[in-house]
């Protein structure tokens, strides 16, 4: 966030540039293999408890949304995620569907007031989805999801590009263990289309409709990765 606010206010980029999204963690760890705690962000006061009353739970999501306004530099972002559907090992889902609406309240709030241009939920399936759905006013346009070529969630998606949400896939070139870039297929078509592998999996998932978000700080991977239309 400080990276752009000087270079926006230097004139090296514009907001019209960039998009931006950000995330509310809203459930603390329950386990070590959860995924707020692996992240590590218990430890910087990034979750919201879900232990919380409504009230107090909904002004501790306007917190954090405050915090991520703050830190960017921004008056608003792009668009903002709820990034669990619920803390890890919580096996309540009456109470979990209550304080998604709870947060999701919140999210409608900044939506309509501008600072937010977008909302959108992360990791829900297609069960979470449908609960969701019957209850909100404004329904989610984004699901981010993990999604490769050896991890399709294909039902999941198919349910939510019925119901015009936006899927996108993180890690979506697998992680470094699931081998997805040694695949002998995608290898061959690697050859045949004279493209590298990732490239090879970044157009199966446009293909599929799926808005694919691959990490690299180096420039010509970055590059390489918006190259995927000529094949």
């Amino acid at each position: 966030g400080t990276l752009l606010g000087q270079a926006m206010a230097a004139g090296q980029i514009q907001r019209s540039d960039v998009f931006v999204t950000t995330k509310v963690a809203l459930a603390p760890a329950h386990s070590g293999a959860d995924s707020a705690k692996s992240l590590g962000l218990e430890n910087i006061g990034r979750t919201v408890s879900w232990s919380l009353d409504i009230e107090p739970f909904k002004q501790a999501v306007r917190v954090q949304i405050e915090k991520a306004l703050d830190e960017l530099m921004m008056g608003f972002v792009d668009l903002l995620l709820m990034h669990f559907p619920g803390p890890g090992g919580s096996t309540d889902e009456a109470l979990n569907h209550k304080m998604r609406l709870a947060a999701w309240d919140v999210f409608e709030e900044y939506y309509q007031s501008g600072k937010l241009r977008a909302i959108g939920v992360s990791n829900f399936t297609k069960r979470h989805l449908e609960l969701f759905l019957k209850d909100v006013k404004t329904k989610p346009m984004v699901n981010q999801l993990e999604i490769s070529p050896y991890y399709t969630q294909t039902e999941c998606v198919e349910y939510c590009q019925q119901n015009d949400i936006l899927v996108q896939a993180w890690s979506p070139l697998g992680s470094g263990a699931t081998g997805v870039l040694t695949d002998p297929l995608i290898k061959s078509l690697s050859e045949k289309y004279k493209k590298n592998v990732g490239q090879v999996v970044l157009r199966w998932h446009y293909q599929k409709g799926i808005c694919p978000l691959p990490k690299s700080s180096d420039e010509a991977e970055m590059r390489g990765n918006l190259d995927i239309f000529d094949f």
